[in-house]
């Protein structure tokens, strides 16, 4: 049995034994917050640093049941995250798509009314309207104008 003295690796692999297993922990409050299983990003990051770490103690220790334990690991919680990113990219790439139709399509929405509103008014594609256009009375003569008629 090996002595239980604390060194530089073993609180390394302390720390990463503890990231590791709590990335359960995430996944358990992503769950109950989403009310559905879910696996949250989160939990792929915790995933990770814990091998990682648990990797470095394996190394420095000279364990290779550890080495070849969380080496397969590894790759599969990279695996995720590259699967993570492309779903994030593809998304981005939706979202622009949808802004950029809604962008479109209100510019034509604006367009059609214009054109009603000159056909409504007798105006047809850049004529003008037979009327001259209402003067605009500012702000501060309509408001003076209420507070002259406001008895105090």
């Amino acid at each position: 049995m090996k002595n239980f003295d604390f060194e530089l690796y073993a609180i390394v692999g302390l720390i990463g034994q503890a990231v590791f297993m709590g990335r359960f922990l995430v996944q358990w409050i992503a769950t109950e917050r989403a009310r559905k299983t879910t696996v949250p990003l989160a939990f792929w990051i915790c995933s990770i640093t814990g091998s990682i770490l648990l990797l470095i103690y394996g190394w420095l220790d000279g364990d290779i049941v550890i080495l070849l334990g969380q080496s397969f690991g590894f790759v599969v919680y990279f695996r995720n995250l590259y699967y993570i990113r492309q779903e994030y990219l593809r998304n981005k790439a939706r979202r622009r798509a949808l802004r950029r139709k809604r962008k479109r399509l209100h510019r034509e929405l604006k367009h059609r009314s214009k054109e009603r509103g000159r056909e409504e008014d007798g105006q047809s594609f850049g004529q003008p309207s037979p009327l001259p256009p209402m003067p605009q009375t500012p702000k501060s003569q309509i408001v003076e104008k209420a507070r002259a008629g406001t008895p105090k």
